[in-house]
Order: structure tokens, then C-alpha cells, then sequence
């Protein structure tokens, strides 16, 4: 039943994608105001529970920074979990991580995946009040992939990198593994080319000399297109919160609940995750198109020796305190914020209060 429910889930975001919602624009029914939209007209979600566990008449409008792949399958999980308690999760994709937070405080979604940097951007640039309050990546899975000519980092120098968007966390991060190995930035060329599977394709075209892309995806380069993976960003970046969830201020303050609820979800899944291989692997294999079995175990087993999976919420003081000083220290922003100018970990807490750490 849950698996069923995951692979619904995928294919809806897929019609949507199909119906036009690339290139960061929401699909029409998942838009606010958009012909097919069940949220209520306030925008606000009803979070009671009709009956204990129930989420009957719940609608939750999300919106994914790209098209899930090997490394979202907890937040796929998270979907079907929600869907089989009885909510009616509507998932829209969007392109980079800010296109997913405009949508969000436009009111156009509920929850955003979206990378926790272009949070802390937001947070500081603007009054919308975006706040973390789970986190399903705590540490960064991407390798840098690379023609099979460039055999070091230095090789890169005078050539183009690939990266989503300016400010998108594979242009912090890789911007942070070149500074870390020496190399300048002003010695390579960042060009915005789009999510994963664009700059694979770029690369496999010949445009690009190299671009980051998720573990799962960096192996199948190499298995299907010689490519080289020249560095995993992990030796380098300790602690890095790689991806959250999103709401506003507001948001969170009308519907505790089901926020509440989304982070138990979330964590279960999370645990789920990290201590099942094989279930990953098969799950992954019904939902998410691309890399072999073979390439899928080799990820998992990254995923694990990296920690990525937050099994205990991903949202300590340390972890938030490690990702926003990487911002200041490649200049990004000019001062640290206060962790509760950009996160609201409560949500973490209280699941922990009840369910112990591991």
C-alpha cells in the first residue's frame, strides 16, 4: 500500500512536470488560485485530524526545488506516508532552489524542499519570515563529475562549471570545495544551466567540462559515459544541511499540527531509510527512474558512510550554526543570523522529547 502510494505520488509530480511546470513555474493546479487547487481560499490548511492518526480533509500544497531522484526517496516516502493517513498531498516541481521559496511566499505552496543556504538568503534579504523546520539531507551527496581529460581539480582552471543558479547549493558548494582545495574561483567560469539531468547533459554533449551532481547520478556517468567523478564534496564539507523543509512563519503558526505531523513523518522516514538497504533500493527502483540496481547500491552505501540520512531531525544548534557560517565565510552573506531568523527546530525537538535520539 505505501509503496503504491509513493509511486502515485511520482506519478502525479510527473503530470505536472509534463503540464508544464519547468523552468520554475508551478503547474496550474498546484498554483494558488490555479483551476484544480483544493487548498481553502485563505491558503491556510484545515490540520485537525478527523479521527486519531486521520488526515482526512487535509490538503498540503509542496513544492520540490527538482525532479526527486535517487537521493529524495525519504521525501518520497514522506509523500506516501502523509497520502496514506489520508492527506491529499499536491507536489509541484520547480527549477533551483529559489523558485520553490518565491512560490512559497507567494502563497502558491504550503512547504518547500528547498536547500537550507537559499533559506538563509531569503531570510536575510527579505521580511517574509521562512523558517527550516525539518531537514530530510544533512549532509551533501554530491561529486563533482568531469570530462575524462581532467584528472585533478586544478585541471579546471579556464574551464566552465556547471551549476543550477547563482546562490543554489551547487554553486555554494561547489564555489566552498574549490576555495577549500586551493583553487581560486575567478579561474573557472559558473554556468547556470539547470537541476542534475541538465548538466549530465550538458556534460555528455560536450558543453560543460564538469558540474555536480547527486552520488547516484555521478556513478551512472561514469558507468554509462566514461566520465570521471573527480571529487565527493563530503571530504571537504563537514556538516552541511543539504536540503530542508520550508514554510513560512505564518504558516507554521496556523497549522502546528500537521507541521508537527510532517516532521514525525519525516524523521520516521529518515530512520527507515538508514537502516533499510535493500527496502531503499526496491522502493527507489519502482519510483525513480535513471541509475541501475548495481549504481543504487553503490549510492547507498555513500549515503550511509556520509551520514546523510538526519535520524535525529538534522537540526542541532551546531548543524544550522556550521551551514549559515559556510554562507559567511564564502561571503554570501556578511554576518551569522540568529538561528531563529531562518529555523524553527521545535518541531524536531518535540518529536525527540517523545521518540528518543539513536
Amino acid at each position: 500500500m505505501r509503496k503504491q502510494l509513493v509511486i502515485t505520488c511520482l506519478l502525479t509530480l510527473c503530470a505536472l512536470v509534463a503540464a508544464g511546470c519547468g523552468g520554475g513555474e508551478p503547474a496550474p493546479d498546484a498554483a494558488a488560485g490555479g483551476e484544480g487547487a483544493a487548498s481553502p481560499a485563505d491558503g491556510t490548511v484545515d490540520a485537525s485530524e478527523n479521527e486519531e492518526g486521520s488526515l482526512e480533509g487535509v490538503t498540503l500544497r509542496l513544492g520540490s526545488s527538482s525532479v526527486p531522484d535517487y537521493s529524495d526517496v525519504t521525501l518520497l516516502r514522506l509523500v506516501g506516508q502523509l497520502e496514506e493517513r489520508g492527506a491529499q498531498v499536491e507536489v509541484s516541481h520547480f527549477e533551483g532552489d529559489q523558485a520553490p521559496l518565491r512560490a512559497l511566499v507567494a502563497g502558491e505552496i504550503d512547504v518547500a524542499a528547498a536547500g537550507v543556504p537559499a533559506t538563509i538568503h531569503l531570510a536575510q534579504q527579505t521580511d517574509e519570515g521562512v523558517r527550516v523546520f525539518g531537514v530530510n539531507l544533512q549532509q551533501t551527496d554530491y561529486i563533482l563529475v568531469a570530462q575524462p581529460e581532467f584528472t585533478e581539480l586544478a585541471d579546471l582552471q579556464g574551464e566552465q562549471i556547471g551549476i543550477a543558479s547563482p546562490g543554489g547549493i551547487s554553486d555554494v558548494l561547489t564555489r566552498l570545495v574549490l576555495e577549500g582545495e586551493g583553487i581560486p574561483l575567478d579561474s573557472v567560469e559558473f554556468v547556470s544551466v539547470g537541476g542534475t539531468g541538465a548538466r549530465m547533459s550538458a556534460m555528455a554533449s560536450g558543453q560543460l567540462a564538469a558540474g555536480p551532481a547527486h552520488a547516484a547520478d555521478a556513478l551512472a556517468a561514469v558507468e554509462q559515459s566514461g566520465m570521471s567523478n573527480l571529487w565527493m564534496y563530503a571530504d571537504t564539507v563537514d556538516s552541511y544541511l543539504q536540503q530542508g523543509l520550508v514554510s513560512t512563519e505564518g504558516w507554521l503558526a496556523e497549522n502546528p499540527e500537521l507541521a508537527q505531523t510532517i516532521v514525525d513523518e519525516l524523521i520516521d522516514a529518515s530512520r527507515w531509510a538508514g537502516e533499510n538497504k535493500d527496502e531503499y533500493v526496491e522502493l527507489s527502483l519502482e519510483a525513480v527512474e535513471g541509475p541501475s540496481e548495481t549504481v543504487r547500491q553503490q549510492a547507498y552505501d555513500i549515503f550511509t558512510d556520509i551520514e546523510m540520512f538526519p535520524v535525529n531531525g538534522g537540526m542541532t544548534e551546531e548543524q544550522l550554526t556550521n551551514t549559515a557560517q559556510i554562507e559567511v565565510d564564502l561571503g554570501n552573506i556578511a554576518d551569522l543570523p540568529a538561528l531563529e531568523a531562518f529555523s524553527d527546530p521545535s518541531f524536531v525537538q518535540d518529536y525527540l522529547d517523545r521518540e528518543g535520539e539513536l
